[in-house]
């Protein structure tokens, strides 16, 4: 079982941090740094290591579709944020 599986998600973070730095081109490191981040509410962070996944590798679909995800729904959170004050 994973840190990330038994809910240690700060502890996976810190060893995806390590590989990406022992090997700056390794992609599911900032793959999975990117999916874990969102987990913890770090959306800019998620965003950035989805992008850095896919500098290194632009034919990462996954990366594509959950970056996509994660701007949809940080737009949507935004869009309702501003709904409820301006009804308020």
């Amino acid at each position: 079982m994973t840190l990330a599986e038994q809910g240690n998600i700060k502890a996976a973070i810190a060893d995806f941090n390590q590989t990406v730095k022992i090997d700056p081109t390794f992609v599911d490191g900032y793959y999975n740094l990117g999916l874990l981040n969102y987990r913890q509410g770090n959306h800019k962070q998620a965003v950035a290591q989805l992008n850095q996944a896919l500098n290194i590798n632009p034919k990462l679909a996954d990366a594509y579709g959950n970056r996509g995800q994660l701007s949809t729904r940080n737009s949507f959170s935004f869009y309702y944020r501003v709904r409820q004050f301006s009804l308020s």
